[in-house]
């Protein structure tokens, strides 16, 4: 496992798929060196056990979880320093327009 994945202390991490990262578990990663993360998932369900997850490591103030479709994000472009997309991509009929 890297201890950095680039960008500075505080900076923004999008990691949509939060279901690929077993429930919010490579945000976590992320917010315990200082990220402050936003972790997305389409699926509700999946979304509930990441919010268990965050909250029981007591990261809920570094990490903000949210439903999201990874084609149609309701951020706007640039507001992220980084993303980390695990495991998501491949299941995406149409990736260039998800990393677009």
């Amino acid at each position: 496992m890297t201890t950095s994945c680039g960008g500075s202390v505080h900076s923004l991490v999008l990691t949509p798929s939060t279901s690929a990262a077993e429930y919010a578990r490579n945000s976590i990663r992320l917010a315990r060196r200082g990220y402050i993360v936003s972790a997305a998932d389409y699926s509700e369900p999946i979304l509930v056990q990441a919010r268990d997850n965050v909250s029981r490591n007591q990261l809920s103030d570094r990490i903000t979880i949210g439903r999201e479709d990874i084609l149609n994000l309701s951020f706007p472009s640039g507001h992220f320093d980084l993303v980390l997309c695990w495991g998501v991509l491949m299941h995406i009929p149409n990736a260039e327009r998800a990393i677009s």
